[in-house]
């Protein structure tokens, strides 16, 4: 991150060591007396400490490090990170690496005072430096002092409303009527502002001076205390940042820059030796930071902690692990509408564990009121060295016999989740389906994705739902079979993602994500009785409005066109949708 710089001399390059460890606070003397504890976890409390902060007692439990290094250009703008290495301890089997990643650094964001607004929790804070500052901040001039050789003003800044999303503290400006540069910065949150399961917030950042005239940031702090129970107790997070090795007016080759990412994964990685660690760390691991590594290593042999992490990625996940498959998913298993009545599921499919390129997927539901049999046999390959990789590669080959309500689409819940039973009004009006599918899809680096889709699909109105033409007499129709192509273009620029096992979510950022359509019906190929085209675009963009939050724009309808190869067929598909939308 560049902080700042004097407008005649740029950075070009520098390198990044960064450490997050998340640790368990206040475990108190009572907590540790329990026998079944110090029967089952002695190991653990072994690595019990202190916090510098506020004296309470912390266990850590997770500790990851990332050594980068940092490519900027001034013109046109440009920021690249490329990760050399990184180490994380890990639930194998449990947690994901990516995904804790991805949660991780959409936690503790790098900040930059500098900025106007800074991006902190999923809000947006007025920097105590931003031209609205006065606004916002009463500023105090408390005395002069010495830091690092230089004299400073220690100017203590505090918010006018103490629920606005601002900072409490201090920050050093060198006093030498030029530059007015921040050497110095240390700061909390208001203590009055909402910010769920925060009680405390600290940020420490100093800068260091090069070629008598340039400040950089050198070091970078940030200390969150999350309080999770009414005894106090909860996770303590710190993530601690070092810059060094700068170099000036250097161009760096234009291929880092061209490219759309702003971080570039190194393929080893996660494979880095020791000796690199070394070399990597500023400073050396602390013993209780050093010992995380072995901990986590080793707890996850008791029977005790296999027991209660299984549970608990039950609950989370919704799947139990067997081996080299998994069941569920749980929310799945038992549901309900008013065609189908009670409806249980089960299914299963295999994990990287059974094989890392290939994946088998399938389940049976069956329906107590409408007596059907309803199950899915699917089966996913990945071009990629390993299912999880990303960009992905991968081409799926299915078999659906199903219900779906008309018009709902679910990204990234079931269809038959059972918290959806619960709907206003009357569910009885379905379809039921028979799809055959192959689905080929392929994303790069840059964000670009398209996906190509064949199905032959017969659909069933089911319940009250009924297909009817536009013809005088208003004739019913038994089913409708369609034989149709979609190619799907999608941008996403920067877009970042909890990876699962076998799944994985977006993270909505500050990125526009682009999405295209074509969707060509034809007639013949198979059994398809209507011919028809379909073009449609989507743009989602989510706004950060500082103060006031963020807002999210997501215009489904930006572009749609439908043209018409056989009029009847295309109007009797419209018309049930939009019955139902009604």
């Amino acid at each position: 991150m560049l902080t700042w710089l004097v407008t005649r001399k740029i950075t070009n390059k520098y390198n990044k060591y960064e450490k997050i460890e998340i640790d368990l606070n206040n475990i108190t003397e009572e907590f540790i007396s329990k026998g079944w504890l110090k029967k089952n976890f002695q190991i653990v409390l072994d690595h019990i400490d202190t916090s510098e902060v506020n004296g309470k007692p912390y266990l850590p439990i997770f500790l990851r490090e990332t050594a980068s290094k940092m490519y900027y250009r001034k013109k046109p703008k440009t920021l690249k990170e490329v990760q050399n290495g990184t180490k994380m301890t890990g639930f194998d089997g449990y947690i994901d690496d990516s995904g804790v990643s991805f949660i991780l650094d959409k936690i503790y964001q790098d900040i930059d005072i500098y900025d106007n607004n800074i991006d902190l929790l999923s809000n947006q804070f007025t920097s105590p430096i931003s031209p609205l500052g006065p606004t916002i901040y009463k500023y105090f001039i408390i005395d002069t002092v010495d830091i690092n050789g230089q004299e400073c003003v220690n100017l203590a800044f505090t918010p006018r409303n103490k629920a606005d999303f601002a900072f409490v503290g201090n920050m050093y400006i060198l006093n030498d009527s030029v530059s007015y540069a921040v050497t110095k910065v240390s700061m909390n949150v208001a203590k009055d502002i909402n910010l769920n399961f925060v009680k405390d917030l600290q940020l420490d950042q100093e800068f260091t001076q090069y070629h008598d005239s340039i400040w950089m940031l050198s070091k970078d702090k940030l200390i969150i205390d999350y309080n999770l129970t009414r005894k106090g107790r909860g996770m303590f997070g710190k993530k601690t940042i070092h810059y060094d090795e700068f170099v000036f007016n250097k161009p760096a080759d234009k291929k880092i820059y061209n490219r759309v990412e702003k971080i570039i994964l190194e393929e080893d990685l996660k494979e880095k030796t020791d000796s690199f660690w070394v070399e990597a760390r500023p400073d050396t691991l602390t013993e209780q930071e050093a010992g995380v590594y072995f901990m986590i290593d080793s707890i996850q042999r008791i029977p005790t902690f296999k027991r209660f992490v299984s549970v608990a990625s039950l609950l989370i996940s919704g799947w139990k692990t067997v081996g080299p498959v998994e069941f569920g998913p749980l929310p799945a298993v038992f549901s309900f509408n008013d065609v189908e009545g009670f409806r249980l599921r089960m299914g299963f499919r295999t994990v990287p564990a059974f094989n890392k390129k290939n994946m088998f997927e399938t389940y049976g539901a069956y329906g107590f009121n409408d007596k059907e049999w309803k199950y899915l046999f699917a089966f996913t390959h990945s071009f990629n060295k390993n299912f999880l990789t990303n960009p992905q590669n991968r081409i799926l080959f299915s078999y659906q016999h199903e219900t779906i309500f008309p018009g709902q689409d679910l990204q990234f819940l079931n269809d038959d989740n059972f918290l959806l039973s619960f709907k206003r009004g009357q569910s009885d009006q379905m379809i039921f389906f028979d799809s055959y599918k192959v689905d080929y899809n392929k994303e790069y680096h840059s964000g670009i994705a398209f996906n190509i889709i064949a199905e032959n699909k017969k659909q069933a109105p089911l319940g009250r739902l009924k297909f009817e033409t536009n013809d005088i007499g208003q004739t019913q129709i038994s089913s409708i079979n369609t034989d149709a192509f979609d190619i799907n273009l999608r941008f996403a620029p920067n877009e970042q993602f909890y990876q699962g096992k076998n799944f994985r979510l977006p993270i909505p950022n500050k990125y526009p994500i682009f999405k295209l359509n074509y969707r060509q019906g034809v007639k013949g190929v198979i059994n398809g009785e209507y011919q028809f085209s379909r073009v449609a675009g989507q743009v989602f963009k989510r706004f950060y409005l500082a103060q006031l939050g963020f807002t999210d724009m997501d215009d489904a309808n930006l572009i749609s066109f439908v043209g018409l190869g056989v009029l009847k067929g295309l109007s009797l598909i419209n018309s049930f949708n939009s019955r139902f939308a009604s």
